[in-house]
């Protein structure tokens, strides 16, 4: 919502209950299913569909990423070609600095895991290649100051945790049910789609059933921190397999 008062754009507080409410309802739909073992149902999803989804999900969050390094917003759509034509539309808009310093983060980050990989004494730059990469260049923004001359930057980062707090009403579960189970389903699947294929490379197996309890979990906690309904992030996932991470620890890192 617009604040007139402010001049600033701020969040709808019945958003925000309806979003908290429906990471809750999530949370306890995927604790319940684990519980009951419905994750058997991921044996019907074959190799194909997997790979298929994965490939998808890499493109579309690839194009998501794009407005970062061009350095112009680019309108967000469910289908490729209206975003490509939101690309070369606005492309006039394009940020040369923007575009180096992406550039730039790309060429650290390939030559960073190319000397782990291929010198065993390095091994250990691979994986810090991602936070080398990240202090280095909040540096250079820093001490050049780009963000006077374009580069957008993340701004002030809120300090400590989050208060816990129950900002909603089970009365209205009725108004997010059908996307609340929705979610549930489609957020387990496309968990479970990153898990197998991490779990085919690196030769081990994952429990359905226990994932979804994990999921669960994750949401029912995260609706009293303020938290949108989550599952297994592809580009995160991605990172930590890269850069060899074993354990829940690496989030913390």
């Amino acid at each position: 919502i617009f604040d007139e008062a402010t001049q600033m754009y701020v969040a709808n507080p019945v958003y925000i209950r309806m979003c908290l409410l429906c990471s809750f309802l999530v949370g306890v739909m995927q604790i319940g299913f684990g519980i009951v073992r419905l994750g058997f149902v991921v044996s019907f999803l074959s190799h194909s569909v997997i790979s298929g989804f994965t490939s998808g999900a890499a493109i579309i969050i690839g194009l998501s990423q794009m407005k970062h390094v061009l350095g112009y917003s680019i309108e967000k759509s469910a289908t490729l070609h209206k975003t490509l034509k939101s690309i070369f539309k606005n492309i006039k808009k394009f940020h040369w600095l923007t575009f180096l310093l992406a550039m730039i983060c790309n060429v650290k980050l390939l030559t960073l895991k190319h000397i782990g990989k291929t010198r065993p004494r390095f091994s250990l730059v691979r994986a810090l290649g991602p936070l080398i990469t990240v202090i280095v260049s909040t540096l250079i923004v820093y001490l050049a100051r780009l963000d006077k001359h374009g580069v957008a930057v993340t701004g002030s980062i809120p300090s400590g945790f989050p208060e816990v707090s129950v900002d909603f009403s089970l009365s209205d579960a009725s108004d997010v049910m059908v996307t609340a189970i929705t979610i549930s389903i489609v957020g387990f699947m496309e968990s479970i789609a990153i898990g197998k294929t991490l779990a085919g490379k690196n030769g081990y197996e994952i429990d359905a059933n226990k994932e979804l309890i994990g999921l669960g979990m994750a949401n029912l906690v995260g609706s009293f921190f303020r938290a949108y309904p989550t599952t297994g992030s592809f580009s995160r996932s991605a990172v930590n397999n890269v850069t060899g991470a074993k354990s829940g620890i690496s989030a913390i890192v």
